[in-house]
């Protein structure tokens, strides 16, 4: 047997085949295809079987998750500390200095309605194993349009059907249950019961096209068969066509439907803003009392900048009070510098390190989404 008790002789073949089949019938799918509208599917790309992960960095990981939600939502209440953390990116970069108008435009606003401002965090910790010293570091916290929470929860499913297909022992010891629906369908109907609207409905902020549609799909299903709240998918571009906010009160209303809450699954790229209309939609639903998923202020505390700053232990002692959180965060953390002042000694040594050694390093922008990165032979061009 291997690590995960998969006896010697077993028909990976066969397995896979029966996890092809799996994903199909239980929308375990993506969009495929070119083309406005990815109408061909395939299944999501997955491992057949679980990889093995030490169980005391996945439980570290738990820990850590309520330790970096509660910085995070401390930095959205500290408007300076963003405007100040950001400013850099925003002299250079566009969309960065766009949230931040939306963001400081309506700040008096919505710190005037912070009683009744109901705001919804669903937010994403990734990681990576670092070899050899085998430590859990981080490689990015999102904070808007956190993916795969829903395909997640089937892959859980589907290993366990192809464990009991195999025959392989398990417990939840070992392959923990996953029931990220049900906890993201949960937490949005709180947001809503918090709105205190009656038939309100959510819109889902999506893309023209939206390949990954059936992750998004499965979360609005679940919505509605254990809370009975319709969901309504809108582009940013037909919330500014369609929309109508009442500047008195704040309401917001999609198709003649209060919207309780506006559930971002998109608006994390400067391709989802083509024209102005884009930005000024998501400056009427930073304007109204729809729940927002997340707000501006959010987004703007997810961004690599805010990561970046927060790797320094002032930082973090600064939104956390308790010093075996900072620790633990800390623990987390890769190294991480900044590029505001190229004559910083630090900087010049860490620009240095990276001409002279470009596989240890990232290059990360200010992007979400994947694919930003600069590694390797992109990382350093010489002048």
């Amino acid at each position: 047997m291997d690590a995960l008790g998969v006896p010697e002789g077993t028909d990976l073949r066969s397995l896979t085949d029966d996890a092809v089949a799996w994903a199909s019938q239980h929308g375990l799918v993506y969009g495929y295809g070119g083309g406005k509208c990815a109408v061909a599917l395939v299944h999501a790309p997955v491992a057949v079987l679980p990889t093995p992960f030490p169980r005391a960095s996945f439980e570290k990981a738990q820990r850590a998750m309520q330790a970096f939600n509660l910085v995070t939502d401390r930095i959205t209440r500290d408007p300076t500390y963003l405007q100040q953390t950001l400013a850099s990116a925003a002299a250079l970069d566009k969309f960065t200095a766009n949230l931040l108008r939306i963001h400081d435009k309506n700040l008096e606003l919505r710190q005037s309605r912070q009683e009744q401002q109901v705001v919804l965090a669903i937010n994403r910790s990734d990681y990576m194993m670092d070899e050899p010293s085998n430590r859990l570091l981080q490689v990015e916290m999102n904070t808007i349009a956190s993916s795969f929470g829903a395909l997640s929860t089937l892959v859980s499913r589907m290993h366990r059907y192809l464990f009991d297909r195999a025959g392989i022992p398990y417990d939840d010891t070992k392959l923990p249950p996953n029931d990220v629906i049900s906890a993201i369908a949960d937490a949005m109907a709180a947001a809503v019961k918090a709105h205190g609207s009656r038939d309100s409905v959510m819109v889902m902020i999506v893309q023209p096209g939206e390949k990954n549609s059936f992750d998004q799909q499965w979360i609005q299903l679940a919505l509605w068969e254990r809370h009975g709240i319709r969901t309504l998918r809108r582009s940013l571009s037909q919330i500014r066509q369609h929309a109508q906010l009442d500047d008195a009160s704040g309401r917001l209303t999609v198709d003649g439907k209060e919207v309780a809450l506006a559930y971002f699954r998109a608006g994390y790229s400067p391709d989802d803003y083509p024209s102005e209309a884009e930005w000024e939609a998501r400056d009427m639903l930073e304007q109204s009392t729809a729940a927002l998923c997340p707000s501006v202020a959010y987004q703007l505390a997810g961004a690599k900048k805010v990561q970046q700053d927060l790797a320094s232990t002032d930082v973090l002692q600064r939104f956390l009070g308790d010093q075996s959180d900072v620790e633990l965060l800390q623990d987390c953390f890769a190294g991480l510098w900044g590029l505001d002042n190229l004559e910083q000694e630090q900087t010049k040594a860490i620009l240095q390190e990276a001409q002279e050694h470009p596989e240890a390093f990232v290059l990360k922008p200010q992007r979400e989404g994947g694919g930003n990165n600069l590694r390797a032979d992109t990382l350093y061009a010489p002048r």
